[in-house]
């Protein structure tokens, strides 16, 4: 995980109807039935028609109470499933041979599960970076790396591509820890020249998003985007100023947006925005200012505009804050000279942020 010279504030947290409209009868301009009973005799036809009906109705009922029971089945396998407390891989391949057939609620639940007990484990799965085979495994992971990189890209070891990555592993050890970690749910991401096991969240987008609900669908994307571009590498903004407020404006909308999603997600979606928040609040010489450490007005125009983008309040707080900051410091934040501006940074978050996620609540 990166390091920072400063603390990111993170934590927490944030379920159905279903409307049956029924039928009305059909009568003609005068509001009479258009077949009167009174003018029509009931022959046999209509008898078998009408016996036929109740079947119909019969059968449909019953084909309902099947679907319910059905669902009801899978809910209890499921819970008596988790109950056992099913490894990692066990629950990676209940969840593969079982979501397309269950309810949506039952298949959000399952992925959502999944992923959580992912996320939970994932430093785990990464000690034989650090035992006595850890220079064989890094530079066998390495190798196959940088010779399909421009093949597969810096997420060879995720998504559909990563078996294939992993028949390239001429180590039978290095390639067996490999497919143990996909039977898992797991990719290989790479930071700071080490390697980190990491929920693949592309592979799970790719081959379950259908099963997923929209808060979880609209998650794994942040996640994917997260891993193929993410906001930041080697402590240095990683995209456009543009972007960041992009992504700033999205995560606090999908946040306030998604109460549903599981907590552990919640917490990771708060992260992220924190992360942009603290941002904004401290502009890097090296990716924001210019050589002179200073707010050029390009920059300031972006605060300006997050000013005023109402739908996102907490943004358009934080850059009120921000324009006001830079006129008290004549448009020049240098970090290296000025620890007010980490100690300003520092506050504002802890005054005026410390609960605008809902932390604690």
């Amino acid at each position: 995980m990166r390091k920072f010279d400063f603390v990111i504030l993170l934590s927490l947290f944030m379920l159905s109807s279903l409307l049956i409209l029924s039928g009305c009868s059909n009568t003609s301009e005068t509001g009479k039935s258009v077949i009167s009973s009174e003018n029509t005799p009931v022959s046999a036809n209509a008898s078998n028609t009408s016996n036929k009906t109740d079947a119909s109705s019969a059968s449909d009922a019953s084909e309902i109470d099947a679907q319910a029971s059905d669902a009801s089945s899978h809910d209890e396998t499921y819970a008596v499933f988790m109950s056992k407390s099913p490894s990692l891989a066990d629950l990676a391949i209940y969840v593969d041979t079982h979501v397309s057939s269950a309810s949506s609620e039952l298949a959000n639940q399952m992925l959502q599960d999944w992923i959580v007990m992912l996320d939970l484990s994932s430093s785990e799965r990464d000690t034989v970076f650090y035992g006595g085979d850890s220079e064989l495994y890094y530079n066998e992971l390495a190798s196959v790396a940088s010779s399909l990189y421009t093949t597969y890209g810096s997420t060879l070891f995720m998504g559909s591509q990563k078996e294939d990555v992993a028949a390239k592993i001429k180590n039978p050890d290095v390639q067996n820890y490999l497919y143990a970690l996909y039977k898992e749910g797991y990719g290989l991401t790479s930071s700071e020249g080490l390697f980190y096991a990491y929920p693949d969240y592309i592979y799970i987008l790719e081959h379950y998003g259908l099963y997923a609900s929209k808060s979880l669908n609209q998650y794994l994307n942040v996640l994917v985007t997260e891993i193929q571009e993410p906001l930041f590498a080697e402590e240095t903004l990683n995209v456009s100023v543009e972007t960041l407020f992009e992504r700033t404006y999205y995560y606090e909308t999908l946040f306030a947006n998604t109460p549903d999603l599981h907590e552990k997600l919640r917490i990771n979606l708060a992260s992220l925005l924190n992360m942009c928040y603290y941002r904004l609040l401290v502009p890097s010489s090296y990716d924001m200012l210019d050589d002179e450490h200073r707010v050029s007005e390009s920059l300031k125009t972006f605060y300006q505009a997050g000013a005023n983008h109402t739908e996102t309040p907490v943004t358009a707080a934080l850059c009120k804050e921000m324009l006001a900051f830079f006129d008290e410091k004549n448009n020049v934040l240098n970090v290296f000279d000025d620890p007010s501006i980490y100690d300003h940074a520092n506050q504002y978050f802890e005054d005026a942020l410390g609960n605008s996620l809902h932390i604690g609540e």
